[in-house]
């Protein structure tokens, strides 16, 4: 291989893992909203973990739940 194809591979290795390192990638998961709060938030049922978070009350119809 010569030099000017080395380079360019390298430059493509670089470029690929410079990409590969701003990827996003959909961090969803499932679970059950257990408990309706005040103040824009609930409870969730997260594999056995109960997490509150926040919400819009958009979202909730979105998802049917009031």
């Amino acid at each position: 291989m010569t030099d000017i194809h080395q380079q360019l591979l390298e430059t493509i290795n670089i470029m690929t893992e410079q990409k590969i390192n701003n990827l996003k990638f959909d961090k969803t998961v499932k679970g059950t909203v257990t408990e309706i709060l005040e103040n824009n938030h609930y409870k969730v049922d997260i594999s056995g973990i109960t997490y509150t978070l926040k919400y819009t009350r958009e979202k909730l119809r979105e998802y049917s739940l009031v």
